[in-house]
């Protein structure tokens, strides 16, 4: 009892206006009966009763069955149906109406809007289904009660089928249609074409079925209803068709039975009402298949205009990215002049560090070097965000590197902060040769600001399978973990955006993890964050790693990107001279380039572009044991002049530097050669002993 009363209070509106309606038709209905015996003209209650079966799903059937059942007593008086005639009714009607819901719902879904032609076709077929075989028990039930079988059998089918074909899709479609009216209209102006069209539709369809008694002149032909209707599915859909179909059946059966016309054909009133009910059906699933046609077009046409502003996205996205890679190539541009700088800076300041006497002095050098090294890790996460520069490799040994970058990062850390490193992944990786320098001095500055007060750095390393997705094989975990504030959820989502930054204006560039993070997308890598207020963050970076070989004798071990480390002591010069022929499009780069080489004790002699080195060899005054040249130049790029003079001369020792390049089919073609390249800013010790170990080479 108490879930009757739940199930009231909660569908009680739902209810009532099923009450209504379904009195209302039943009793309207009835009148009909008995006014035409011959016919039930139509019998709209069972359409009520599929409806609310398709609209209110949760709702028990019984409970439906018990209001109409009710509903059927109080509105049958004595007079017009017998006791066990109007039990009988209200029975078959129910069960005609359930077994139609039922089909509907398994062939259409619980959803069913009448938006597809499917759906229309699945209401049609169900009702025949239906109503034939409710028409079978009604004419099963007559003769038990000795009256003919064709009669009952016939009033039951016709006035089932056009009381489901009306009333059930005007429900569902007002109640929960589909969404195939024409865009952009307002209410205003759909509330009024609607009345236009209700004044135009009565007037047409009085004109059709009594112009001829009211205008004394030839009424219009019936099947010009159906150009209206036309309009109608046009501009109101299934909603609009399914009100002007009712309007137009209200008409036409008023006509025949209140006019007692015969427009549509027929000697007899009972002759007249089935053309009549021919006509209606007709038109009502003309109506429907109609109105759905239009209502697919139009959902199609909205599909395609949706595609077609998701390809204006996507091109504008394009473009987007194409002003990104503009700005990218600023980038680079910006990136090489930095790099010139700081070989300036980087060549100078270690001429100074050599001559230095003075413990300070040499403390100040080693400051300024690091500057340079910061510098050059800055360059490095500009073109990693933008993934512009081509990458080449060498085989780095992971535990190593860290250990020989330990004082640096300790000098950047500072003396509050203790230093701890826990190496254990005994595996070498293909990098970038400054990749664990930019990863240290990245996570290192951020972990330096999270700790003003002082705590603890800890730098792990491990080996272990990847988990990540896409990076297969071993890799090598290195953890950098601090004991700072950390990052609440809110910031960790955003840590690895360029330009993101919690830090204050002129602290912080936003670059640092997003620098780590386009780094390791290069190089096939992984990157993860775990921290929270309080508790300190952990950074962990995977790195792909190969086996462990001995690197080859004699092969240059910087013949890739180098970084700007503490210098050590370079490999001694040949006792002869060495004759270099420098070519760098910049003079500044060209004389710092020229004091480290001449300091130890190499001829140098300059050149500004490849133009000037190909006329040099051409006129046999090349002379020189190395050649140096610069990749980015205006005209013949150092690639280009390196493959010209190998060809030229093949046994000439060749080495390239820049500070920026994008092509990868330059380095492709470089791999296909034993030429070297280092980047800007280069170190004394990487350049002398990458020429030593080419003089080495073809000696």
């Amino acid at each position: 009892m108490s879930t009757l009363r739940t199930l009231f209070r909660r569908h009680w509106r739902a209810f009532l206006a099923f009450a209504v309606a379904y009195a209302a038709t039943y009793a309207v209905s009835l009148r009909l009966t008995d006014s035409v015996s011959a016919f039930a003209l139509i019998w709209p209650p069972t359409g009520v009763l599929v409806g609310a079966l398709l609209l209110l799903p949760g709702v028990p059937p019984l409970t439906l069955f018990g209001i109409a059942f009710i509903i059927g007593r109080i509105a049958s008086p004595n007079g017009i149906v017998p006791p066990v005639d109007r039990i009988a009714l209200i029975l078959l009607g129910y069960c005609e109406a359930y077994l139609c819901a039922r089909l509907l719902v398994h062939w259409r879904g619980p959803a069913l809007r009448f938006g597809q032609l499917g759906d229309v076709l699945a209401l049609v077929s169900s009702m025949l289904i239906a109503v034939t075989a409710n028409s079978l028990l009604s004419g099963v039930v007559a003769v038990l009660m000795t009256r003919p079988f064709a009669s009952d059998f016939v009033a039951s089918w016709v006035g089932g089928s056009l009381g489901i074909l009306l009333v059930t899709p005007l429900m569902v479609a007002w109640l929960r249609g589909p969404d195939d009216l024409e865009p952009g209209r307002s209410p205003g102006r759909m509330a009024g074409e609607g009345a236009l069209l209700a004044v135009v539709l009565v007037a047409q369809a009085v004109w059709v079925f009594r112009g001829a008694e009211l205008l004394e002149s030839a009424s219009l032909p019936a099947y010009s209803l159906l150009v209206t209707l036309l309009w109608v599915a046009l501009r109101f859909g299934v909603r609009g068709v399914t009100a002007a179909t009712t309007l137009i059946t209200a008409i036409a059966f008023i006509a025949v039975v209140a006019w007692e016309t015969s427009a549509l054909g027929g000697r007899t009133l009972s002759e007249r009402l089935f053309v009549v009910q021919l006509y209606v059906a007709f038109m009502t699933v003309y109506g429907l298949l109609l109105a759905v046609s239009l209502g697919e077009r139009r959902a199609s046409a909205r599909a395609e205009q949706a595609a077609n502003e998701a390809r204006l996205q996507s091109e504008r996205r394009f473009q987007e990215s194409q002003k990104m890679q503009a700005v990218g190539l600023l980038a680079g541009g910006v990136a090489h002049d930095f790099n010139n700088l700081l070989t300036i800076i980087a060549s100078f300041v270690q001429a100074l560090h050599h001559t230095a006497s003075n413990d300070e002095r040499t403390r100040f050098t080693n400051e300024a070097l690091d500057a340079v090294d910061r510098g050059h890790v800055l360059t490095a996460n500009l073109l990693a965000l933008g993934r512009l520069e081509a990458v080449t490799s060498k085989r780095v040994d992971i535990d190593d590197e860290i250990r020989r970058l330990e004082p640096m990062v300790r000098r950047l850390m500072g003396s509050r902060v203790d230093v701890r490193l826990s190496l254990a992944s005994e595996a070498s990786a293909e990098l970038p040769a400054s990749a664990i320098t930019q990863v240290l001095l990245n996570l290192g500055a951020n972990a330096r600001d999270a700790m003003p007060h002082g705590g603890t750095l800890t730098i792990r390393t491990t080996r272990a399978a990847s988990s990540a997705p896409g990076t297969g094989g071993d890799h090598a975990l290195l953890e950098v973990t601090d004991t700072g504030t950390g990052m609440d959820a809110a910031t960790m989502q955003r840590a690895f955006e360029p330009y993101f930054t919690t830090k204050p204006v002129g602290k912080g560039n936003g670059f640092g993890l997003a620098g780590v993070y386009g780094l390791m997308q290069l190089v096939g890598g992984d990157v993860t964050l775990d921290s929270a207020l309080g508790r300190g963050t952990t950074v962990r970076v995977r790195l792909p790693v190969q086996a462990n070989v001995p690197a080859a004798d004699g092969a240059p071990s910087s013949d890739t990107r180098s970084t700007t480390s503490r210098p050590t002591q370079p490999s001694a010069t040949p006792s002869d001279p060495v004759r270099v022929l420098l070519v760098d499009d910049d003079a500044a780069v060209r004389r710092a380039l020229a004091a480290m080489l001449q300091r130890k004790g190499m001829q140098v002699r300059e050149a500004a572009s490849a133009a000037e080195v190909i006329e040099l060899d051409q006129n046999d005054e090349l002379a020189c044991d190395v050649l140096l040249s610069d990749v980015r130049m205006p005209g013949m790029d150092g690639v280009e002049l390196a493959l010209v003079m190998r060809s030229r001369q093949p046994k000439l020792p060749i080495l390239l530097i820049s500070g920026f390049v994008e092509d990868a089919q330059q380095l492709a073609r470089l791999d296909q050669t034993d030429i070297p390249l280092l980047a800007k800013p280069v170190r004394a010790d990487a350049l002398l002993s990458t020429i030593n170990g080419l003089l080495q080479r073809t000696a």
